[in-house]
């Protein structure tokens, strides 16, 4: 959908491929916009936007979501919203005090990531034995990639911006909060990751894009 004056359906519409969002201003009136199995909605363009109930509803809404909006702020989120697909990255996904709710995720850059506030969590179905990647951040990349051994169950994450000093000195200004769906039974092996911005100086010596720390724990 690009046109600037808006579209206005003439008739119920159901989406079995993409729908592809480049502005605002879809008017559906008594009609019905229904997304089919596999179906994807895409939003992208140059101009930041929001998303809202018209084309994304709470209920019978979109498999897949593409963010590949090339504004500098990207799609901010309206709602809460839970889809069963993937939650493609190829631009900025703002949050703001909604959760997102998705069976997977993936970016096409360090660039593009999940930004939240320190009220929402990113949760992702059915973590198991598979790495699974939560492309989140702050001002910049944070991810955190989740392996579980033990019972797989839904995930939460969040990363926040934390920059409080500490007497050794450096440090990465993130805080990361991880909830189970299901408390106990997991055993999981976690990578964090952040990128050269989030880093105080002398929190260590690299100078790659992205650096990462591994943490195994069992929680049961």
């Amino acid at each position: 959908m690009d046109n600037s004056t808006g579209i206005t359906l003439s008739k119920s519409v159901t989406v079995n491929g993409i729908l592809d969002i480049k502005q605002t201003g879809l008017f559906i009136g008594n009609y019905k916009l229904v997304y089919g199995k596999g179906s994807a909605l895409r939003y992208s363009g140059t101009k930041a936007m929001s998303t809202s109930d018209t084309e994304f509803p709470e209920e019978g809404g979109p498999e897949n979501v593409i963010i590949a909006n090339s504004g500098s702020t990207g799609i901010t989120l309206h709602a809460s919203r839970t889809i069963n697909g993937n939650l493609q990255l190829a631009g900025k996904f703002r949050l703001a005090d909604n959760n997102f709710t998705a069976a997977s995720a993936g970016i096409a850059s360090t660039n593009n990531f999940v930004s939240q506030t320190e009220l929402v969590l990113l949760p992702l179905f059915n973590i198991g034995a598979a790495e699974t990647l939560f492309p989140i951040g702050t001002t910049s990349y944070a991810p955190v990639w989740i392996t579980n051994i033990g019972v797989v169950d839904n995930i939460s994450v969040r990363a926040e911006s934390d920059s409080k000093t500490l007497p050794e000195g450096g440090r990465i200004r993130v805080k990361w909060t991880l909830v189970e769906g299901t408390v106990g039974g997991g055993d999981y092996t976690l990578k964090f990751g952040w990128t050269s911005q989030l880093k105080i100086q002398n929190s260590n010596k690299t100078n790659l894009l992205i650096s990462y720390i591994f943490i195994s724990f069992r929680y049961c």
